[in-house]
């Protein structure tokens, strides 16, 4: 275990130094402080990391708008020291899960309690809310109506390695293909199958094969590592139309564009006019 740091709040100093003194082995940083200041650091890890990943949103979809690819820009701002080369500035569908939205709404109702409303945290929810809905967006710049199309979605479960689907991203994205009129079949490799029983708006596959199978298009829902070794040519050969929405940037658009696929991903530039059919 190598923490960046470790953080202890006590109410008092005997305590907190006994807390140091357990943990003396580990060679990081410590910081010693009150029982607030130590919650309200947590909050603010994550709610910061939460910004970095609305931020980065942002700045996709403005370079989508001018034809600037948003991981360049990203790859050079992370070379600059004052951001870090670790900062998470991944664009995509928005941070899903429990920790970074729980904490990022425990400061938004602080904010609210104490009469100080959070404007740049109202501003990083109101963000990533929006940005849920990026996949649908982009298969509505190609497909006029999403009415009676078949929609494969590849990834159910929140984050690679792990098999629950609570709070995840994915299924909010098919629910909203479904309220659009589409069927929807799936593959995940993991993902709970008890969990899976309760899902009732759209057909769970054993296979990728199958999920794709006379789909007219594909979303990257989860970045499963797996998910880069399909042969995305064999599966050129089973859906109705080539398209294919990354919502992680996952995938490489030259090669798929090399089996025939419109690769649509996330601030890569490559904005199509919508309602546009391929």
């Amino acid at each position: 275990c190598h923490p960046d740091m470790l953080v202890i709040g006590g109410d008092t100093a005997e305590t907190s130094e006994r807390v140091r003194t357990f943990f003396q082995m580990l060679e990081t940083s410590f910081v010693v402080t009150d029982v607030s200041s130590a919650e309200m650091t947590k909050h603010a890890i994550n709610s910061y990391l939460a910004t970095c990943i609305s931020f980065a949103n942002e700045l996709a979809g403005i370079c989508d708008l001018v034809g600037a690819d948003s991981l360049k820009v990203i790859e050079a701002l992370r070379l600059d020291a004052r951001v870090s080369s670790n900062a998470p500035l991944r664009p995509g569908s928005g941070f899903s899960g429990g920790t970074l939205a729980r904490d990022v709404k425990v400061l938004l109702h602080l904010g609210d309690a104490y009469n100080d409303p959070l404007l740049q945290l109202k501003g990083v929810w109101d963000r990533n809310q929006q940005q849920g809905t990026i996949a649908v967006r982009r298969l509505r710049q190609i497909f006029p109506s999403l009415s009676g199309k078949t929609i494969s979605v590849l990834g159910l479960t929140y984050k690679p390695g792990t098999s629950t689907l609570r709070r995840s991203a994915s299924l909010e994205v098919i629910d909203q293909l479904v309220l659009a009129g589409a069927s929807v079949r799936a593959f995940d490799p993991k993902a709970d199958p008890e969990e899976l029983k309760e899902k009732r708006n759209f057909v769970v596959c054993d296979s990728v094969e199958d999920a794709v199978y006379q789909s007219n298009a594909l979303i990257i829902a989860t970045p499963w590592a797996e998910f880069k070794d399909i042969d995305y040519q064999g599966l050129s050969r089973l859906m109705s139309d080539k398209v294919i929405v990354d919502a992680h940037n996952f995938l490489d658009p030259t090669t798929l564009g090399g089996y025939g696929f419109l690769y649509l991903g996330v601030g890569r530039g490559t904005l199509v006019k919508e309602g546009s059919e391929k």
